[in-house]
């Protein structure tokens, strides 16, 4: 019994010899890689060492889905319109929330949010997560998945529950209700890469949440991130205090999540970081 991944006849292997006084016998190629063509034959020999070759036959083996082999963890490479990612799996589909990709690292370094205009960084503060939801859209290939940033809410990532911040302090008056209270979307993937040891990266990267710190003389609003050194932290973005508002701009890294469509496959690697598993449709 022999078998090629092409037609050549130079190209064929013996996979097994067996010995039978059966007219009818029968025999299963195993060890076989999903998602890839076979070219199978048989080479019949009499005891009176005539042989004789049957004609090879085509066999295509089906890739898996991507749902029944990827688990938490496993390493992968995903195909983005620039270029093949890293990535790991943050959710497999036991998750409740279907597969999803991790980038391995930051895709940019330096993605600015924020605004030396307090109206326009109370706007943009206030629409955060979707901002950063939208950043990292266009690393997604819409063939294979949807994309989100790290930290929004793994089966809805546009989900904004929190209400509007309030204070019985003062100089907040102008303000009550104007810009969104802290949320706590990050905690889902914040403590999911903890289990798998995957949050500390060489950079800062944001997180799709909101803080919110109010004391006497000042009350300051922030968008979440995680640190090179995997802790979870924020970073200030504008700020209300007895002596009017104010605001920042800064650049952290931004890191995508790919939620893969249930109908993609895998169609080669076994998912270690030496032969991460490969993707396709």
């Amino acid at each position: 019994f022999q078998r090629s991944t092409t037609s050549s006849t130079s190209g064929f292997t013996t996979v097994a010899t067996q010995i039978s006084s059966s007219t009818s016998y029968s025999y299963t190629y195993s060890g076989l890689t999903a998602g890839t063509t076979y070219y199978l034959r048989v080479i019949v020999t009499d005891k009176a060492g005539n042989a004789k070759t049957g004609t090879a036959v085509t066999q295509a083996t089906s890739s898996k889905t991507a749902e029944e082999t990827l688990t938490a963890g496993d390493y992968v490479t995903y195909p983005s319109p620039s270029g093949n990612l890293a990535c790991r799996v943050l959710y497999d589909s036991s998750s409740g929330y279907g597969v999803q990709l991790i980038t391995s690292d930051t895709v940019t370094d330096s993605y600015t949010l924020g605004s030396t205009t307090f109206s326009t960084a109370m706007n943009s503060y206030n629409n955060a997560i979707n901002i950063l939801n939208s950043a990292v859209s266009s690393y997604n290939n819409s063939t294979y998945s949807t994309a989100r940033c790290v930290g929004s809410v793994p089966n809805n990532p546009s989900q904004d529950s929190a209400g509007y911040f309030t204070s019985s302090y003062s100089y907040m008056s102008l303000y009550n209700g104007q810009l969104k209270n802290e949320d706590t979307n990050y905690i889902y993937d914040y403590e999911q890469m903890e289990r798998l040891g995957i949050r500390v990266l060489n950079n800062f990267y944001w997180l799709a949440s909101r803080r919110v710190d109010s004391y006497y003389d000042v009350t300051r609003f922030f968008v979440r991130r995680v640190s090179p050194e995997g802790e979870f932290t924020e970073i200030e973005w504008c700020y209300v205090n007895t002596s009017g508002a104010g605001s920042y701009s800064n650049s952290q890294g931004l890191r995508p999540v790919f939620t893969l469509k249930s109908t993609i496959k895998v169609t080669g690697g076994n998912g270690t970081a030496g032969s991460p598993y490969t993707l396709g449709v």
